[in-house]
């Protein structure tokens, strides 16, 4: 008779708490030195730990669009007349290449200096880029009201930050969702791309403790996304010799698109998928094989 001992080092650091405001600590042992990362999602915050305050306001539940446009603006009628230098607007244009102007739409797709007169007008340049707004990317904006519950986290954020009481009376708020630089294919490309995902292999005996789950990385348009297959949540099989493939399609106008994956190599027998599972025991375990005459 023989014994075989072996254990699975667990990630202790997330015992420690290390992801502030509400974030999820999640063990990464391939990512030292830090082999932990913080999920600070729906937190407020961001950061490698989660301490770092994100402003409140910036998802509205709703707002109007502006889609499948190059070089265009929308005009947006203001609560209140806005005073800038001398002259008073109430009419101000939200445009795709990145500005916001007022009283009358600039759109002009090349970063430039002008003078603050009656020909130019007064222009704000959050982001100013030769953007075109096709597929997923496209410029989000609304009038906020200064009665509403975005415009108290707006208020309470700014009180907070600056020291001083702030009130606002309404909020022009402008969102330009997914863009790229026109001529950047490699922001294209990642922009693009297919968002995580993942397919479930049933066991064969039907037994759901012995599902395989193999999770595909978001994966950019063209490339063909290769994924150890799983034994364990902890580990993989074969030494990275078994392996589920999954091709990325689409294109830049429709946006990305998985193919059907193929998993194939990955369908273990349920008795692989049993012995697979002895890894996920944090303890030791001890077996002990008996040899009868």
């Amino acid at each position: 008779m023989f014994f075989f001992i072996f254990r699975v080092p667990g990630c202790s650091i997330c015992q420690m708490s290390p992801c502030q405001n509400g974030g999820t600590c999640n063990c990464t042992l391939d990512s030292a030195p830090s082999n932990y990362t913080c999920d600070c999602t729906g937190t407020g915050y961001q950061g490698i730990n989660c301490t770092v305050a994100q402003l409140p306001f910036i998802h509205p539940p709703s707002y109007n669009l502006l889609m499948n446009q190059d070089d265009d603006c929308a005009n947006v009628t203001l609560p209140t007349s806005v005073q800038i230098g001398p002259f008073y607007y109430k009419i101000a244009y939200v445009c795709s290449n990145g500005l916001v102007s007022f009283n009358t739409s600039y759109a002009s797709y090349t970063p430039e200096l002008f003078p603050l007169s009656v020909e130019f007008p007064p222009v704000i340049a959050p982001y100013w880029d030769d953007i075109v707004l096709v597929g997923s990317r496209e410029l989000r904006y609304q009038v906020i009201s200064g009665s509403s519950s975005i415009a108290t986290q707006v208020n309470n954020f700014l009180t907070s930050y600056t020291g001083k009481p702030f009130n606002l009376d309404w909020l022009l708020w402008a969102y330009w969702y997914n863009v790229c630089p026109y001529t950047d294919d490699s922001c294209l490309t990642h922009q693009m791309a297919a968002p995580s995902n993942f397919t479930i292999i049933p066991s064969h005996s039907g037994n759901p403790n012995l599902t395989i789950t193999i999770v595909w990385p978001e994966t950019n348009i063209g490339v063909l996304a290769v994924v150890d297959c799983p034994c364990g949540t902890n580990g993989t099989s074969g030494g990275g010799k078994l392996q589920a493939t999954r091709y990325c399609g689409g294109d830049f106008t429709n946006g990305a698109v998985w193919d059907a994956p193929d998993v194939m190599r990955c369908n273990f027998s349920d008795l692989a998928r049993t012995i697979c599972r002895l890894k996920d025991v944090s303890h030791w375990v001890f077996f002990r094989f008996l040899t009868f005459s």
